[in-house]
């Protein structure tokens, strides 16, 4: 995660992770070998944000996440 100021007022900020993972490796005797031997999924999640303080009490920021 990254965050800083643009101006007095606006920041921006960026976050970058993987929420999940899942990996699957049958063994020779199982069953599900014939359906598949190996699945892999993975995800990436990109989060950019955007905040604006109004005063000292108050920031309000809000963002979007892309996978």
């Amino acid at each position: 995660h990254f965050s800083t100021p643009i101006t007095k007022r606006w920041s921006f900020g960026i976050g970058v992770n993987t929420p999940f993972g899942l990996n699957t490796r049958y063994d020779n005797g199982s069953v599900a070998r014939y359906v598949a031997t190996t699945s892999k999924i993975m995800t990436m999640d990109i989060t950019p944000g955007l905040a604006f303080k109004f005063n000292d009490q108050l920031s309000l920021g809000g963002g979007l996440d892309v996978m």
